[in-house]
């Protein structure tokens, strides 16, 4: 059971951290994400990380990072 918790906490942490960071189409995504976790901490984490990708932009590729990996 201690380990379950332990589970849920970090999963919990890991879905803040990444709405903060993450940057999405629409600002009110970010604010219905954050409050879906805070209402429902267990559901609103698997929630999150199941569909979060949809609303997130996606990260452009720019010539000088094309260039690096050559």
């Amino acid at each position: 059971m201690i380990v379950f918790l332990i589970l849920v906490i970090i999963l919990w942490c890991w879905a803040f951290i990444d709405i903060q960071k993450s940057q999405y189409k629409n600002k009110l995504h970010k604010l219905l994400f954050f409050i879906l976790i805070i209402v429902f901490p267990v559901i609103g984490t698997i929630i999150y990380f199941q569909f979060s990708r949809k609303f997130k932009r996606s990260k452009k590729v720019n010539s000088k990072s094309i260039k690096l990996i050559k």
